[in-house]
């Protein structure tokens, strides 16, 4: 049986969803002092290269904006008070640039420090991971998006979501150990165990390293709490046929049709669908 490639499943699925990038060997610590010394120059170098190309990225969009966008752009910038943030922000999210979003949400966090005002930064800056057009703005958007998140953090420790938001980053690139973001996801599941968000993201992680059975366990908990969630039903099919699960794939896919408005996801379940009673019949 052919089962869907990933970046097959990934356009299915749309981009709105985190992906967890796993690491399977972590990083060695160096023995060595000059040769850690060494390594720490190379990442501070790296460090301002990506930061150096991230800059003229940002850059790069406004320069694109039209003059009559800049013009305004301009207008809301000469605001003197702080509200002139929140009109930045709106400003940038409807013209559906969340790099500027971003960058505007720090600058307002940084004036008005709080829990909310951090989570959202990490929000916009991790959207900007996903859709970043080279390496090293993504670098610099996962390490912008888990700082944030850990401030958000130090804020509110109590929050969940601000722990699991932060695990995904981590798991993403944004920290020295992955396996730090799935022992986070951990401890909120300890807590409560219908924390929707949090096993989901733990059937992600399942996913990505091939542990479908322990995955179709995190998404039928999901489902369970949350009948008509379509993602986390769309993961379930796929786990099925990485299973070899023929029948429970396709019945899950048709129950997935149910949940979906969008006729070219369903189109392309349809043809999914097809292909797995064709490899039945083989």
């Amino acid at each position: 049986m052919n089962a869907f490639s990933r970046n097959q499943w990934l356009l299915i699925i749309g981009a709105v969803f985190f992906t967890l990038l796993i690491y399977i060997l972590p990083r060695k610590l160096e023995s060595n002092g000059a040769v850690s010394e060494k390594n720490n120059a190379q990442d501070l170098e790296k460090h301002a290269d990506h930061s150096s190309v991230y800059q003229s990225y940002l850059d790069s969009l406004f320069t694109k904006l039209s003059p009559h966008i800049q013009g305004q752009y301009k207008s809301l910038i000469s605001i003197k008070d702080p509200s002139k943030f929140d009109s930045l922000i709106v400003f940038f999210k409807n013209l559906k640039q969340p790099f500027l979003v971003a960058n505007w949400l720090k600058q307002k966090a940084t004036v008005i420090n709080t829990a909310a005002n951090w989570a959202e930064t990490g929000k916009f800056y991790f959207i900007g991971f996903e859709f970043a057009p080279n390496q090293e703005v993504k670098h610099v958007a996962i390490e912008e998006a888990t700082n944030a998140y850990k401030l958000a953090i130090d804020l509110d420790s109590i929050n969940p979501n601000y722990q699991i938001e932060y695990a995904a980053c981590i798991m993403e690139g944004g920290g020295e150990n992955p396996m730090q973001g799935i022992n986070i996801l951990r401890e909120v599941i300890q807590k409560d165990s219908n924390n929707v968000a949090a096993q989901f993201k733990m059937g992600i992680f399942a996913v990505r390293s091939q542990q479908f059975e322990k995955a179709v366990a995190r998404f039928n908990k999901v489902i369970s709490l949350e009948p008509n969630n379509s993602e986390a039903i769309l993961y379930l099919g796929e786990c099925y046929a990485n299973l070899g699960k023929r029948e429970q794939a396709i019945k899950t896919l048709e129950i997935f049709k149910k949940t979906s408005n969008d006729a070219i996801i369903n189109a392309e379940v349809d043809d999914f669908i097809e292909k797995l009673k064709n490899s039945n019949n083989n």
